[in-house]
């Protein structure tokens, strides 16, 4: 193997220990997070944690989310907003990019959830026959009631079509809106027209 550079990539430690918590009588975990509930309330009920320094997937659009979960509970009535109870959408900006929303199929087995699976090349996309930049593919986990439970896409555009399904998951479209969509031609996004071409019948668990 041969490269130009090592990246090592050793994790994070928060700085809490500069925010004079403990004047506060506000706990930290073991290695520095600050404790809060679903609703990222502290152990001080007046003091809510928001962002990075809470611990859990560090993304600026969950920080962003955090901020709404407060703010509904503080200030808006009916039922509290859970932290806990969001997506989890994600992009890794490489080439080819990759955008990830929902369960993987080693999610979905260990939670014992059934899916059925299809994985479509790039290729077969007709954006990617007009650009030639047809390199990755498209995977879709679809649940026993036909509504996708979660997709990986690796590929030109990723992070946008997986905004796309993330949209659909959210409003429980089954996958043969999608398929039967028209999408204007020719989008990256009138690949959600072939991805479930492969859908098989059988049912995983």
């Amino acid at each position: 193997m041969h490269g130009s550079h090592l990246l090592v990539a050793t994790g994070r430690q928060p700085n809490t220990d500069k925010l004079g918590l403990e004047l506060a009588g506000v706990k930290t975990d073991e290695k520095g997070y600050i404790e809060v509930n679903t609703q990222l309330q502290t152990n001080v009920k007046h003091i809510y944690a928001l962002g990075d320094v809470h611990g859990g997937p560090q993304f600026t659009h969950l920080s962003y989310d955090d901020f709404r979960v407060v703010r509904d509970n503080l200030l808006h009535e009916g039922p509290r907003r859970s932290a806990k109870q969001r997506p989890l959408p994600y992009c890794v900006f490489t080439d080819p990019a990759l955008g990830r929303i929902g369960l993987s199929e080693t999610q979905a087995k260990d939670q014992g959830i059934p899916y059925r699976v299809s994985i479509t090349p790039v290729k077969k996309i007709s954006r990617a026959q007009q650009t030639g930049d047809n390199v990755g593919f498209w995977k879709m986990l679809v649940g026993p009631d036909d509504r996708i439970i979660g997709a990986a896409i690796v590929g030109p555009e990723a992070g946008e079509i997986m905004t796309i399904i993330q949209v659909a998951m959210a409003g429980g479209l089954r996958h043969q809106e999608l398929t039967d969509m028209v999408i204007a031609h020719p989008v990256w996004a009138e690949g959600l027209n072939v991805a479930f071409k492969s859908l098989g019948e059988e049912v995983k668990k």
